[in-house]
């Protein structure tokens, strides 16, 4: 159901790139023709002709080159697109492009869409491209229209039958027409800290159909070989829950802000060095924040990339994986020990 989706998509998408209208009325307007196009194709070819069975990346994770990668920097940096190719692209190519976009799957490894859409915005440089554009709106209501979708609520997305690729558009679109992407939730709890400091959490519920969890699921796995699956994605807990209040896959909560376990003296930051199984990594980046549990740790490691942790990557999967390695900016590392 999901490849017939996908063909379907693209082939929607597709449909306004391949009209070239080229038309000649006499022999000479043709001759004419035939000569531009054969000087066009001494030239560098054109982006359509990246869009002609293959993909514009260049490396993408069905190639072997991407199971070398260690970082997800080598990764962004194998997915760059430069301007003036973007310059050259039509509003449809480049959501195809973003559709396309090995780490597109992100949009669902962070604590909220609006934290995807901004990292998204840094990394893919098609999107970038296509949120100057002043039909993008249009382009991704008539993609949605000819699929049969109707633009719903986002307190009900997770919830939708609609296909993963159908959920992505959709957000995508909430980036361009800034729609609210803040959600209803069943109801608000409070946890502590080990100080007795109370922490807000949120009851969320399993939200993800069978199919998307699949999907999620396989991409992950495929667009990160180094790290290693350990359980199924769902919206019931987070990475900050799980880190920081119930490291266990029965964990019902879903925490935004884990600030107050580092600040009431519960814990005390320590350096990589002193990291042991059980510690806390900390991940404050500019676009969220992630948490993560150190699973294992070598004792001559040089750096804090290289301890290894286990996180849950937003309603993603619970992963094992390098602090290195995954989804998140990781320049700026903390670790984290309980008083």
């Amino acid at each position: 159901m999901k490849k017939v989706f996908k063909v379907f998509l693209i082939a929607i998408v597709m449909m306004a790139l391949v009209i070239q209208p080229v038309l000649a009325n006499d022999k000479d307007s043709m001759a004419n023709h035939s000569e531009a196009i054969t000087e066009e194709n001494e030239k560098a070819p054109s982006i359509r002709d990246e869009f002609s069975g293959r993909s514009i990346y260049p490396i993408t994770p069905d190639d072997k080159k991407w199971e070398e990668f260690t970082s997800k920097k080598e990764m962004l940096d194998a997915c760059r697109i430069s301007q003036d190719i973007l310059d050259e692209m039509t509003t449809d190519e480049l959501i195809k492009a973003v559709l396309d976009f090995p780490l597109v799957i992100n949009l669902y490894l962070y604590n909220s869409y609006e934290d995807g859409l901004e990292a998204l915005e840094e990394e893919s440089d098609a999107f970038k491209e296509l949120l100057k554009r002043s039909d993008a709106n249009e382009k991704l209501s008539n993609i949605l229209n000819a699929s049969n979708s109707n633009r719903m609520s986002f307190s009900s997305i997770e919830s939708s039958n609609d296909s993963l690729d159908l959920v992505t558009l959709k957000i995508l679109q909430s980036k361009i027409d800034k729609s609210n992407l803040s959600k209803q939730f069943s109801s608000i709890k409070y946890v502590k800290t080990p100080k007795g400091s109370k922490v807000k959490v949120k009851k969320r519920g399993e939200l993800l159909n069978d199919e998307q969890r699949d999907i999620i699921k396989k991409d992950v796995k495929k667009k990160y070989p180094r790290a290693t699956y350990v359980s199924k994605p769902t919206t019931n807990y987070n990475c900050h829950s799980y880190a920081w209040y119930k490291d266990s896959t029965s964990n019902k909560y879903w925490m935004d802000n884990p600030k107050k376990y580092m600040t009431d003296g519960s814990y005390k930051i320590i350096s990589y060095t002193e990291a042991k199984k059980g510690t806390i990594v900390h991940y404050p980046m500019p676009k969220g924040t992630h948490s993560a549990i150190v699973y294992r740790s070598s004792g001559s490691i040089n750096n804090a990339k290289k301890l290894y942790v286990i996180s849950k990557w937003g309603m993603g999967p619970l992963m094992k994986h390098y602090a290195g390695y995954g989804p998140y900016n990781s320049n700026h590392l903390t670790v984290w020990k309980e008083k």
